[in-house]
């Protein structure tokens, strides 16, 4: 008759069942660079069992952690932040702030025209390091337009105080400011 074999050969332990499971439920997109450093196993603790064997514990594995989920960098540009004003009674507005067309270059679209020079007293723009840009606008191709060129790419934030105003003498009559990312 042959001899049995053991009854540890037959069942994996616990901790080897734990591990293979936790493998294979860890998500395929992970990113190496993103995930989380994992836990380190503690030391595996024996326990005895009925048959006098004993196993590890399940505290020896590690515990896996949710994953890091991280917007990318430039989901705040997305928010249309220049249209959350209303229009002052004259109609006076900014229609758009962002990057010009490929080009390294901050536009500003209005509602009426406007001077590049009164402009710079009224519009700042931010680096993230908190370092202000130099104020170098410019009319873009329509007269509607301003442009503030060769911005080195990163994050800026721009504000626009409320004393903006048009070649007409209308003025925001509110302030204005949000992110916009340069290319």
């Amino acid at each position: 008759m042959a001899t049995p074999l053991p009854r540890s050969s037959l069942f994996p332990s616990l901790a080897a069942v734990a591990v293979a499971v936790f493998a294979l439920a860890a998500p395929a997109q992970a990113v190496a660079a993103e995930a989380p450093a994992p836990v380190p196993a503690q030391k595996a603790e024996s326990e005895p069992l009925a048959n006098g064997e004993r196993f590890a514990s399940s505290s020896a594995v590690a515990q896996p952690q949710a994953p890091v989920v991280r917007r990318p960098q430039a989901v705040d540009a997305l928010d249309a932040w220049w249209q959350k004003s209303e229009a002052s009674p004259s109609g006076f507005g900014v229609q758009f702030v962002g990057q010009a067309a490929n080009q390294p270059s901050l536009v500003i679209r209005l509602s009426q025209l406007a001077d590049p020079d009164v402009a710079a007293r009224h519009i700042k723009v931010k680096a993230v390091d908190g370092s202000e840009v130099a104020a170098n606008w410019q009319k873009g191709a329509s007269d509607y337009v301003l442009v503030n060129p060769n911005l080195a790419p990163g994050r800026y934030t721009v504000s626009i105080d409320p004393g903006l105003s048009s070649s007409t003498g209308s003025t925001l009559g509110m302030p204005l400011s949000g992110p916009i990312y340069i290319q």
